[in-house]
């Protein structure tokens, strides 16, 4: 079980090494998961924002690392 977390973790986390590219098989995957949820959420309207955020922000994570602080600052400032 420990291993199974493990593996999700080292998943989920920026490795510069290997960025998530938008050509790359794990983008691809995570879009097709994500499809079916915002296709869920089409009838409200708050939590479908949230969610396309939120996603937004741990793609631009996989690939960029830590920048998505810099992103998510700019984006509160000029908002």
């Amino acid at each position: 079980m420990s291993e199974i977390l493990h593996n999700i973790g080292r998943f989920l986390s920026y490795d510069p090494s290997a960025p998530m590219l938008f050509s790359s098989g794990t983008f691809w995957a995570l879009f097709l998961v994500f499809m079916p949820l915002y296709g869920l959420l089409r009838r409200r309207l708050w939590q479908m924002v949230v969610f396309v955020v939120a996603f937004s922000f741990f793609f631009y994570y996989k690939s960029s690392g830590w920048f998505v602080l810099m992103l998510g600052g700019t984006s509160l400032v000029d908002w």
